[in-house]
């Protein structure tokens, strides 16, 4: 019999974690406590999640931003800055707060979309411009940055615990790539 892709991931998770993933979320057994990380990582991989505010989590879905939102949010930093536009300028222009919008230019928030279109806008971009901003945020979207979202919306930099002895990277890097090799097809952009 097939196994679901559900079950293939729970294999690679035994495979590279054994049960350890439990450690995070000892109040409940096992499979609960890995529920919401597998549904994500089968929704990346079937293509059904793009942007953090995907996640089917309520409290991973805007814990932080994801890959396209950082891009989105460095598009928005570098014309600030090569328009020679103060933080707290372009703040008002679109009518938040420095705080928010320096969080939002680095990725650290999940926004709406139209937060990031609306602070690009008033930048006053050209044709070119706004291309390369719709590029940035395109080009983010691998299957690995999707997987690589699930897994530090759900855990953080928690899995590095798992293997302190490695970098970052090392620690996750087979994890991310044993999970994108479940798919055949390449991941689909939308």
């Amino acid at each position: 019999m097939a196994q679901t892709l559900e079950q293939q991931i729970r294999k690679v998770i035994k495979q590279h974690y054994g049960e350890e993933l439990w450690s995070f979320r000892e109040d409940v057994g096992y499979k609960n406590a890995t529920k919401s990380f597998v549904t994500a990582i089968a929704k990346s991989l079937r293509g059904e999640i793009v942007y953090a505010t995907d996640f089917p989590d309520e409290v991973a879905k805007y814990s932080k931003g994801g890959s396209a939102e950082r891009a989105a949010g460095a598009a928005v930093r570098r014309l600030r800055i090569r328009k020679d536009i103060t933080l707290e300028e372009l703040a008002t222009n679109v009518g938040v707060h420095p705080e928010f919008l320096d969080a939002l230019e680095s990725g650290r928030l999940a926004a709406g979309v139209n937060l990031y279109v609306d602070a690009y806008y008033a930048l006053k971009p050209t044709q070119k411009e706004v291309k390369a901003f719709g590029d940035s945020i395109d080009n983010c979207r691998t299957q690995e940055a999707v997987i690589r979202d699930a897994i530090e919306t759900h855990y953080g930099l928690s899995l590095w615990a798992l293997r302190p002895e490695v970098s970052y990277e090392e620690a996750i890097g087979p994890f991310i790539v044993s999970l994108a090799a479940l798919v055949k097809k390449p991941f689909a952009k939308r």
